[in-house]
């Protein structure tokens, strides 16, 4: 279930990261010859997909192995260290993405870090809701409902 529950909550980041950033670069055709929005939004797409999905799965493993290790239940002092490792390893997965496929030199890093850390706690949050709407779902489904 849990993998189920990472791979829906990174599609679900993917196609909102997408057209975040979409609406963001866009400039209407009008203006200047360029990308139209669905191309902007495919690229985005294809590039989001791959790191959410590894960056996603990794974290949460990551995320749940130090919470094991560290015999930490999931009580109120779960969010605010698993929003905070989260966004420490979407830092990391930014700049190892920015620094080896994209870049070499410091240019637009800045902006890559911040969209790492809004998608990190955006799939953290998404993570959250997708459990929680699982967690009902198949509880009603087995006659109960809470």
């Amino acid at each position: 279930m849990k993998v189920i529950e990472t791979m829906i909550s990174a599609l679900i980041c993917t196609i909102i990261i997408s057209l975040g950033l979409s609406l963001v670069i866009y400039i209407p055709i009008q203006q200047v010859e360029g990308f139209t929005f669905l191309s902007l939004f495919f690229s985005y797409v294809i590039y989001s997909l791959p790191i959410f999905l590894l960056g996603g799965i990794g974290a949460s493993l990551v995320v749940e192995k130090i919470f094991k290790h560290l015999q930490l239940k999931k009580d109120i002092a779960y969010y605010p260290l698993a929003l905070i490792l989260y966004a420490f390893v979407g830092i990391l997965f930014n700049y190892y993405f920015y620094f080896s496929v994209i870049n070499k030199e410091w240019g637009n890093s800045i902006f890559y870090m911040f969209v790492g850390i809004l998608g990190s706690c955006l799939f953290f949050h998404i993570l959250l809701l997708t459990r929680k709407s699982l967690h009902r779902i198949s509880t009603y489904h087995n006659g109960v409902l809470e």
